[in-house]
């Protein structure tokens, strides 16, 4: 029997540990959320770690995880571990210790309203009609998949009349945060010697975290 472990969605330390399910052939890792029947409602819960083979025996019949909502953990070992750190060293549980590291949309949450989805189209039948349909078409093929709002900004009549002709597929799945690269820009201010002092601390650091004393904002 393959074993998960995890802390439920709750607002109350009494259930500040951690609950046992079964699992199949999902995808089971820590880090991901997983949905699993909790005291007769659906709950999401954070996955904290996996018995595989298990041979342990219950008193009482395991629950199976319902759906993994994750196709990779959203959190990794060194946040786990810090959230746990945090639970006893504050009044905060895991799960909230949990939740203040993610983004809205990865809260977890049982009201599927609360999850962002976004809309995106994908190729599927090339019937183009004229020059225009075949030019749009061809360039979604190129990029395979984009949000429905960036390829709507491309064309907004012959975009509408691709889907309408089913040779575009719009699909909907879970928002995920963008990472952007920050561009480096020659900076238009003088700086003070304690700034250049913590800019060279920065590019050249001897420690893996750097901490920063200054004015909120500044």
């Amino acid at each position: 029997m393959n074993l998960v472990h995890l802390f439920i969605e709750n607002n109350t330390s009494a259930l500040d540990q951690t609950y046992t399910y079964q699992f199949f052939d999902e995808k089971v890792e820590p880090g991901k959320r997983v949905l699993v029947n909790f005291n007769n409602r659906n709950c999401v819960g954070f996955v904290d770690s996996i018995e595989m083979n298990s041979t342990k025996s219950f008193p009482y019949p395991i629950k199976p995880v319902l759906q993994v909502l994750d196709d990779e953990p959203v959190l990794n070992q060194e946040l786990i571990d810090l959230a746990k750190w945090m639970s006893k060293t504050t009044v905060s549980t895991v799960i909230s210790a949990l939740s203040a590291m993610l983004p809205s949309q990865l809260k977890p949450s049982s009201s599927a309203k609360r999850i962002k989805m976004e809309s995106w189209v994908r190729p599927l039948h090339d019937q183009c009609q004229t020059l225009k349909q075949k030019q749009l078409y061809d360039y979604l093929v190129s990029v395979q998949t984009m949000k429905k709002s960036e390829w709507r900004k491309l064309s907004v009549s012959v975009s509408r009349k691709l889907e309408e002709m089913k040779c575009v597929e719009v699909y909907e799945k879970e928002a995920v945060e963008e990472i952007k690269n920050i561009e480096k820009k020659p900076c238009p201010f003088e700086l003070t010697d304690e700034q250049k002092k913590a800019v060279h601390c920065i590019l050249h650091p001897q420690r893996e975290v750097i901490v920063l004393k200054g004015v909120t904002g500044s």
